[in-house]
């Protein structure tokens, strides 16, 4: 069975999300530049940021399951199977 995540997104291209739109370990995405961003804290300073976590591989739609696209970030050790947006930024 699929795990699916509910995660904000927008369209608009070159849109991230700022420190305020998400918390710690939340996920976003921008549909239109294929970007998948997380928040975290920055080892150096302690302070907050935006990561960009990697570029998405768009899959397939299925049935009434919303849209579906994979996330594959070998470097990073990322996957994931499927993945359907809820909220905005």
């Amino acid at each position: 069975m699929s795990v699916k995540y509910l995660i904000k997104r927008s369209n608009v291209p070159g849109k991230k999300p700022n420190l305020e739109d998400i918390e710690i370990g939340e996920l976003a995405v921008n549909v239109y530049d294929r970007l998948l961003y997380t928040k975290g804290i920055d080892p150096e300073t302690g302070d907050e940021i935006i990561i960009n976590v990697g570029r998405i591989d768009w899959g397939s739609y299925s049935g009434n399951a919303g849209k579906m696209l994979v996330v594959n970030d070998e470097e990073n050790g990322i996957k994931f199977e499927e993945i359907i947006h809820g909220g905005t930024y």
